[in-house]
């Protein structure tokens, strides 16, 4: 008991003592609340606030295809956010016409974002989310694929869109349908334009294996003239086997020519389908 009663004479208690029991107790509270509150910091900040989809990569779905982001334009003026989405071709048609979308930004997420799709073009789509504040962090949006006969929706892909990473618009105007339908089409006639770039690439190179190709039979050929008769005829086999391979390249070319001529008539009609809408517009 005396040893007890010590304990909580002035001289132990008072915490400018260091030796004291209190002073003890009073250093592992302040330091246990302080590691507590970091903790709880850390395990409760939602794990979206620094992600991003960038731009033009394209997404893997939980389906067969992917998709990617080729804009993020938040409009301060107007509180609006344009993003326009690309899925790629192995998407069945259905499945892009039967997408829906689900956005909460990240600052609210109790709330859910109206959205309008602006203009659809094969599949491609401009979408704009409306009433998006400053401070909104991070804009998530669920792509959710809707199926016709059960009404059923699956998730097939998130991405993200976060304030420190997206275009900033400060007009007074919004792009209008006619605006991203010219944008569609320019965005196109120049993948074709790229496409077409390659297949002439890939023909020089076809004609450059063709030019190797003969230089080597001239090489062969001239072999001969110092080979005995069974030399010579193994010769005459790779001289062949090489012309065989000129023939097989030169179809190749053909194919890369035909290639080339539908994709000019294509970037043709672009162009014109461009020029119509602008005319229009």
């Amino acid at each position: 008991m005396k040893e007890l009663f010590k304990a909580f004479i002035p001289g132990k208690t008072s915490i400018r003592n260091k030796g004291s029991w209190l002073f003890y107790v009073l250093t592992v509270f302040i330091l246990g609340s302080f590691i507590l509150i970091l903790a709880s910091r850390f395990f409760t900040e939602d794990p979206v606030t620094n992600v991003h989809t960038p731009i033009k990569k394209w997404q893997n779905t939980s389906t067969s295809g992917s998709v990617r982001i080729n804009q993020w334009t938040w409009n301060k003026e107007k509180k609006t956010m344009d993003f326009v989405i690309e899925y790629k071709q192995e998407l069945d048609k259905d499945v892009i016409q039967n997408v829906q979308y689900k956005i909460i930004p990240n600052a609210t997420p109790d709330v859910e974002s109206k959205y309008k799709i602006i203009n659809q073009m094969d599949n491609k789509q401009a979408i704009r989310v409306y009433d998006v504040k400053p401070n909104f962090e991070v804009l998530v949006v669920k792509i959710l694929s809707k199926d016709k006969e059960s009404d059923n929706e699956e998730e097939i892909l998130k991405v993200f869109g976060n304030e420190k990473n997206v275009s900033i618009e400060h007009k007074k105007t919004l792009p209008t349908k006619e605006d991203y339908q010219l944008s569609f089409i320019k965005d196109d006639i120049e993948i074709n334009k790229q496409n077409l770039k390659n297949k002439e690439k890939e023909k020089g190179e076809l004609k450059k294996n063709i030019e190797d190709l003969n230089t080597e039979i001239n090489l062969l050929d001239a072999k001969k003239t110092y080979q005995i008769s069974d030399e010579k005829e193994e010769t005459n086999n790779q001289i062949e086997a090489k012309k065989s391979e000129i023939k097989e390249k030169e179809n190749e070319i053909n194919n890369v020519e035909e290639a080339e001529k539908k994709l000019q008539e294509k970037i043709d009609l672009l162009n014109k389908k461009h020029q119509a809408t602008n005319k229009i517009s």
